[in-house]
């Protein structure tokens, strides 16, 4: 059940904006429901690979949604007063920062696709956005995981687990 036996005084600094995240988070999907909503309704005409495209990044927020509320339910009901387990993650270095750079890449992508479609003239433009997005990508991904190696490492080393 809880490891400690004490909860310190400032705990709500701690756990509320791992709570109230989550909370925003639920709320603006709740708004991209009804925007893939409105979406599938209005326009049925849409090729098919825009289909599959907003289809595919609502089926990834989808996952990412479902992953931070068993996140949430790990940290705040199985772990109901474990202060040790805020620290450990679970799911949390797959959906934020690797399934954010993969959607975001898959989105600015296609916004450079309408750039180019709208304007042949402004092919560079295009250019710089996917360098800087795929860069970017790659290199929040490569920091979030090298920093939870390095704080993984770190807590082994606390326990004399070299």
């Amino acid at each position: 059940m809880a490891n400690s036996t004490h909860i310190p005084p400032d705990i709500v600094k701690v756990t509320a904006p791992i709570l109230f995240g989550p909370m925003i988070n639920w709320a603006l999907y709740g708004v991209l429901c009804v925007q893939t909503y409105v979406y599938s309704y209005n326009f049925p005409e849409d090729r098919r690979i825009v289909k599959f495209l907003a289809y595919f990044v609502f089926l990834l927020e989808t996952v990412q949604t479902a992953l931070t509320g068993a996140d949430i339910y790990y940290w705040f009901m199985v772990g109901f007063g474990d202060l040790e387990g805020l620290r450990n993650s679970r799911f949390s270095p797959i959906d934020t920062p690797t399934m954010d750079a993969f959607i975001s890449l898959i989105v600015q992508a296609f916004f450079c696709y309408r750039i180019w479609t709208l304007n042949k003239r402004l092919w560079w433009l295009c250019l710089i956005i996917s360098v800087v997005s795929s860069t970017l990508s790659i290199s929040v991904s490569a920091r979030h995981h090298i920093c939870d190696s390095l704080l993984l490492l770190k807590r082994q080393g606390r326990r004399g687990v070299v």
